[in-house]
């Protein structure tokens, strides 16, 4: 994939994502506010329940973006790191099979020692 497909894909997954959180953000507002509106006459209060149901559904978009965008790069480190000790791992075993075979191990036989897996 060329780097610019891949920047029009990030750029759209941006667009979708802040799309579907303002539908969300504008479905959950107009819903308490249309709640309150039914028991209640005073625009005051109508006003005051529709600002905190803003505050408290972007409150929980950060959270939840976070939270997902904290796994996300956890996961990748992880996957990373281990990349990094399974290389790290096949060259201690290639140095322990030359250390066998300069002692004097037949090739197989210090594969074997070194744990070298065919």
């Amino acid at each position: 994939m060329k780097k610019r497909e891949k920047s029009i894909n990030h750029q759209l997954n941006i667009l979708r994502a802040g799309i579907l959180g303002a539908n969300d953000g504008i479905i959950s507002v107009a819903g308490i506010v249309i709640g309150v509106a039914s028991t209640t006459a005073t625009t005051g209060m109508i006003f005051i329940s529709g600002l905190a149901g803003l505050i408290s559904g972007e409150l929980s978009m950060i959270g939840g973006e976070y939270v997902s965008v904290s796994t996300q790069k956890g996961t990748e480190k992880s996957i990373i790191e281990k990349d990094i000790l399974k290389m790290n791992n096949n060259g201690e075993v290639e140095e322990l099979k030359e250390i066998y075979i300069e002692k004097g191990s037949p090739a197989k036989l210090a594969a074997d020692f070194s744990g070298e897996i065919d």
